[in-house]
């Protein structure tokens, strides 16, 4: 059985207080760490949802776009046939 004595020497008082210390500095460190990691990830949320909104913006602008490219095919057909008609009845 190992000996337990009752007395407190200054070595191991400095050793609980350098310890104290040292655990409060990992403690802040880690704290710090911890902050900027939370600071870059609400900075990349805000990035994306930057990208989300401008790419909502752009299928927007592609359907109209694409909407309007219906419309002049459509527009082509009509303009075609007339055409057609023109030319046939010039015959």
């Amino acid at each position: 059985m190992p000996d337990l004595r009752k007395e407190i020497s200054l070595s191991t008082v400095i050793a609980l207080v350098t310890l104290a210390m040292a655990m409060a500095g990992g403690w802040t460190a880690l704290q710090t760490s911890i902050t900027g990691v939370e600071a870059k990830v609400g900075d990349h949320d805000r990035r994306l949802g930057d990208i989300e909104a401008d790419s909502k913006g752009a299928r927007a602008a592609t359907s109209l776009v694409l909407q309007d490219i219906a419309e002049i095919k459509t527009d082509l057909r009509y303009m075609r046939q007339a055409m057609e008609r023109d030319g046939s009845r010039g015959k």
